[in-house]
């Protein structure tokens, strides 16, 4: 079975809300929710295919805060192995999506409300469950944007 390394960024802002980002019309998965990242590549660390991911989707430098738990997603020829990184935007920062269609700053009750690919939906229970502790644990000198 092959297995694809998949990063995404777990980006809270300051009001403790988070990034999410909807596929556009002409990606794979139209219009699904998302949290920004994408493939690694081979050779590459994945701390550094996630800078480099959001760099390349949403014009932002930002800073690993920590690695979460990996989840698989089972498809039919190959699994999907996504890798989220808590991340933090560099100082005013202000993200301009270059491949998606649009962004939303979200809480944890607004998580059940977006139409998810099937990919992050053990990544959206996860930070349900997670999410005063993940806020917790945030650098108390983030200076992330929005």
């Amino acid at each position: 079975m092959n297995i694809i390394l998949v990063v995404c960024g777990i980006i809270f802002n300051k009001e403790g809300k988070l990034l999410a980002t909807q596929r556009s019309e002409q990606m794979p998965l139209p219009l699904k929710w998302e949290f920004p990242g994408g493939k690694v590549i081979e050779g590459e660390e994945p701390s550094a295919a996630i800078e480099r991911e959001l760099n390349e989707e949403l014009s932002v430098s930002v800073r690993v805060v920590r690695e979460l738990p990996t989840f698989d997603h089972q498809e039919e020829t190959r699994v999907i192995r996504l890798l989220p990184f808590v991340c933090l935007l560099s100082d005013s920062a202000t993200v301009v999506l270059t491949e998606h269609a649009q962004d939303r700053w979200i809480g944890n009750g607004e998580l059940e409300h977006l139409d998810w690919a099937k990919a992050d939906i053990p990544v959206t229970q996860y930070l349900k469950t997670h999410w005063q502790n993940l806020l917790a644990a945030l650098p108390a000198d983030q200076e992330n944007a929005q």
